[in-house]
């Protein structure tokens, strides 16, 4: 709790209500609480999130010039089926392809769902909340090791 209390504070200060997405994540990554670590799944999730928006993106596009939901229906079967013979093909890279599909799924649902059709908006805006809070608890974990090895 500690950890994530300047952060809670921050928000209900501000009210920034649309930022829960940095404080999941800053929770996802106190979960492993030293500098190394931080850092790899920081970029383990910049990476995924960012090739599943692209692939969002892409699928959008295609979708705005064909809007049937046929097509839709043929693109997403399409791509989850590349996407699961990839995580079978290299189970060892099973948790990279299994994330970028997740943020796709994320980004292109909730552009699709939403009144405002601004992909890029919420493209940009789940990268940017990543970087937030990979940059917190990297630095709240740099801190930490400090602290902790201080009397050594």
């Amino acid at each position: 709790m500690p950890l994530h209390y300047p952060v809670i504070v921050y928000f209900y200060y501000f009210q920034i209500n649309g930022a829960i997405l940095t404080m999941v994540f800053i929770g996802i990554l106190s979960l492993q609480i030293t500098a190394v670590k931080s850092i790899k799944i920081s970029v383990f999730l910049l990476l995924t999130n960012g090739l599943g928006g692209l692939l969002a993106l892409v699928m959008y596009e295609l979708l705005v010039t064909t809007p049937e939901f046929l097509f839709l229906l043929a693109l997403m079967t399409l791509v989850s089926l590349v996407v699961g013979a990839k995580i079978y093909q290299q189970p060892e890279k099973a948790p990279v392809w299994a994330g970028i599909m997740s943020a796709m799924l994320v980004v292109l649902g909730g552009t699709i769902s939403s009144d405002s059709k601004l992909i890029e908006v919420s493209f940009y805006g789940r990268i940017g909340q990543i970087v937030l809070a990979s940059a917190y608890m990297i630095m709240a974990s740099v801190l930490f090791d400090l602290w902790r090895n201080r009397d050594k």
